[in-house]
Parts: structure tokens; C-alpha cells; sequence
């Protein structure tokens, strides 16, 4: 636990280099999230969906004249707001009960003094206020995906959590040779 606070608070100087740049906040959450799970909440595949530039990807998404770009770039910008709500949702969760001083999240407080408890509030109060656009984004972008790219929406989301998020859907055989099965009842 020593060496992951003692990596908070050396990559906490990158995220007050600039208090209006949210590029270091959500890594940082991820290194937060290894407080209460050792893995953190997101996979290698996760943290580099976090470099995309997503003001370049969104100008891209929002320029309708291109077709398969654009298509493209719309699942990657998902994906990227996909992960933002997500851990901004968990992480922000997880600072909330240390501050309330919840009894599940008390055995972490030995580990954090309060000057880094007040700079996760502070961390917090930003990445709850990108959720809601986020989840806005996701409402308006997500329908707009054809079939290909909602399967590689689907695939990648999966892909950069450490934990199942997301429930795969059942995979149905139809095999014609087979008696119908549908209705059996359990043995």
C-alpha cells in the first residue's frame, strides 16, 4: 500500500501542473482505484484509450461529411467517455465514502494523510462534473453506430476494465439437427 500512495503523490504533481487540463485526472483516478483493488479499474488497452485527443476525435465525429473516418472515430471518442464515466463514477464513489468516513472505507485512512484526501476531493469535484457530459455524449454518439462498429464498441469496452463491467451477451448455436431446447425444464 506504501509504494501505490507513494506513486499518488508523485503523480499528483502532474495533475497540479494544470488545474484546468483533465489529461492527468483520469489515470490518476486509475491510480487511486489501486487503493481498494490492486489491478486498479483499468487495463493497459484502458489508459491508452485516456491519450486519445479527444477534442481532435470529437471534431472529427461532429464532421458529418466524412462516412467510414468518422465511424471510426466515433467508437474510439465512445470509447474514451465509455471509461471517463465509468471510473469518474467508481473512483469518485470510493473518495466520497473515505470522506464521509464510511466503515468499509476506514482501513485506507491510515494510508492517506488529509492534505491527499483534500487534493482527491478536489480531484473528485472535477471528474463528477464531466460524468454528466459524458453520459450525454454517449446518449447522442452511441445510436449513430452501425452493427460493425457497435461490435467493436462492445469488444472494446471490455477490454479496458480489469473487472466485468460489462455482461457479454449469450452466444446462441442454432443447430437444426438438435431437438428444440427451449422449453425443457431443469432436472
Amino acid at each position: 500500500m506504501e509504494n501505490i500512495i507513494l506513486n499518488i503523490k508523485q503523480y499528483r504533481n502532474l495533475v497540479e501542473q494544470d488545474m484546468t487540463n483533465d489529461f492527468f485526472v483520469y489515470p490518476f483516478l486509475n491510480l487511486i482505484s489501486k487503493i481498494f483493488d490492486d489491478k486498479g479499474i483499468l487495463t493497459d488497452k484502458g489508459l491508452s484509450v485516456l491519450h486519445y485527443d479527444i477534442s481532435d476525435l470529437m471534431n472529427k465525429v461532429m464532421d458529418e461529411t466524412k462516412s467510414a473516418p468518422a465511424k471510426k472515430d466515433r467508437t474510439r471518442a465512445c470509447l474514451y467517455f465509455t471509461i471517463i464515466f465509468n471510473i469518474a463514477t467508481v473512483v469518485c464513489g470510493f473518495i466520497e465514502s473515505l470522506s464521509d468516513g464510511e466503515e468499509e472505507t476506514k482501513k485506507y485512512l491510515e494510508y492517506i494523510d488529509d492534505d491527499l484526501l483534500d487534493f482527491f476531493k478536489k480531484v473528485k469535484d472535477r471528474a463528477v462534473a464531466v460524468i454528466p457530459i459524458s453520459e450525454a455524449i454517449l446518449k447522442q454518439e452511441l445510436p449513430k453506430m452501425d452493427d460493425k462498429y457497435s461490435h467493436f464498441f462492445d469488444e472494446g469496452k471490455r477490454d479496458c476494465f480489469t473487472k466485468e463491467l460489462f455482461q457479454r451477451p449469450p452466444l446462441v448455436i442454432e443447430n437444426k439437427d438438435m431437438p428444440d431446447t427451449s422449453n425443457a425444464k431443469s432436472i
